[in-house]
């Protein structure tokens, strides 16, 4: 019976007697300020903890194949190309913040930009129910007039006055509007100084550079959302797939369930595909080396590649053009949403984009791997 009283129950009861059990200090003896551990037992402890700390317990994470060599020759290098690694992460996360900042500056910018031309096209008589044609010639016509506010154009300001009077009581707005965009264009415009200077580190900035139409922020942007650095993707495919460009049974990935699309990914990688497509293709001209499609003069030079990527964009337009003929009389919507069976000019262009926009990933992740890129060879 314990002093305060209390019973002990039978667990108690246990513990004690195989505390007592085990306990060296026979019963009755006084304990001294520090008991004698067993000696007979304390090689065998001390053996065990010597094979434990001198085997690893884990696996150790598998080395990206960037800077390989690094690895030859003795623990040294090995070291090296840890700290190798651990400084590409890093820039890697730093680029990803960079280009985060980038992002929200373009959103809200545009979002400013939207916010007044459509304050502009319901002085305009903008309504409800117009229908999809009338709506965008409205607000191009919007967009048009907020553009030569803001570049001074009083020739064209001064036309559409006269042909709408109350854009007149607009021109103050727009003013405002385009001065409350500047600390926007200040955060972009400092994320991409620290895009450049973050890329030069990467071991892909030699190629970068030989690429017309590929610049650093472009690089920079693929390489924050790809999240990883991309010679830690196993295939190029896994790396098509995360930056949503893949085939998903037998369709381009989109927004259906088991596709994993988003579409920030998609967008990131078709702005990449916009800046570099007007440095690698030219399209018709005319003598004046205008549209002819805009001018309606006859076509003087006839559209050619300026690049190896311009040349895998050409030829893929070659190769799905004759489908826009096969589908010319299947209707152009089903159900209120696209035919997929449907192919027009526009989606041959947007199709050859992205092929093109996949065979600059693909060489982007020979080249972090080491490997020469593959340029028009298709292979």
């Amino acid at each position: 019976m314990p002093r305060d009283g209390t019973e002990i129950g039978p667990s108690e009861k246990k513990v004690r007697r195989k505390r007592a059990k085990s306990s060296p200090t026979p019963s009755g003896t006084a304990l001294t300020s520090a008991p004698i551990e067993p000696v007979a037992k304390q090689p065998q402890v001390r053996k065990r903890r010597a094979r434990r700390t001198s085997t690893p317990t884990a696996e150790l994470p598998g080395v990206s194949p960037i800077d390989l060599g690094n690895q030859v020759g003795g623990d040294c290098r090995s070291d090296r190309n840890t700290q190798h690694q651990s400084s590409i992460a890093a820039t890697i996360d730093d680029l990803r913040a960079a280009h985060r900042n980038r992002q929200l500056a373009i959103k809200r910018v545009g979002g400013i930009d939207r916010s007044m031309e459509s304050f502009i096209a319901n002085r305009l008589g903008y309504r409800i129910d117009m229908d999809e044609e009338a709506r965008k010639v409205l607000f191009a016509r919007a967009m048009a007039f907020r553009v030569a506010v803001e570049n001074g154009k009083q020739v064209k300001i001064d036309a559409e006055i006269a042909k709408s009077p109350e854009l007149a009581s607009v021109i103050r707005p727009i003013i405002a509007s385009a001065a409350s965009r500047e600390p926007w264009a200040i955060v972009k415009k400092e994320a991409e100084n620290e895009m450049k200077l973050l890329v030069v580190t990467l071991p892909v900035h030699t190629w970068q550079k030989s690429i017309v139409g590929f610049g650093e922020v472009s690089l920079g942007a693929l390489v924050a959302e790809a999240g990883v650095p991309i010679g830690e993707y196993r295939t190029v495919s896994g790396l098509w797939k995360h930056m949503e460009l893949a085939v998903m049974s037998g369709v381009r990935q989109q927004k259906i369930a088991g596709h994993g699309y988003g579409g920030v990914r998609r967008s990131v990688s078709w702005n990449v595909a916009q800046t570099l497509i007007k440095q690698q293709w030219r399209g018709d001209k005319d003598e004046d080396g205008a549209d002819p499609k805009k001018s309606g003069k006859p076509v003087a030079v006839t559209a050619h590649a300026l690049g190896p990527y311009g040349e895998i964009y050409g030829r893929r337009k070659v190769h799905t053009f004759p489908r826009i003929a096969d589908t010319a009389d299947l209707p152009q919507k089903i159900n209120g949403k696209m035919n997929p069976e449907k192919w027009t000019p526009a989606r041959c262009n947007n199709d050859a984009l992205r092929i093109m926009t996949k065979a600059l990933l693909r060489d982007l992740w020979r080249v972090w791997n080491g490997m020469p890129p593959r340029g028009t060879n298709p292979a």
